[in-house]
């Protein structure tokens, strides 16, 4: 079988955080789908992690990684990374 091929997304609100995900795969007797391997790596921190998903959503998995990945502080007014106070 050949190697599917691999798509690069990054969330838009954390562009250090790529995420590798295979394409779908699905079987062509059953039509079912085969799970879709993705790895997601920090720019910053260089922190990783594998999984795979049968449930068709990987970027989920890479949001949720990159959720834990923010490294902002959201009560240092100076950080580019932190929410705004001021509305």
């Amino acid at each position: 079988m050949p190697t599917p091929a691999i798509e690069e997304w990054r969330p838009p609100w954390a562009p250090h955080v790529l995420g590798q995900i295979e394409r779908a795969v699905f079987d062509p007797e059953t039509g079912s789908r085969e799970p879709q391997r993705w790895t997601v790596l920090c720019e910053k921190c260089g922190g990783t992690f594998r999984g795979e998903c049968l449930s068709g959503q990987p970027r989920t998995h890479v949001s949720r990684f990159a959720r834990q990945h923010l490294h902002a502080d959201p009560f240092d007014p100076f950080d580019p990374g932190a929410a705004s106070s001021s509305r």
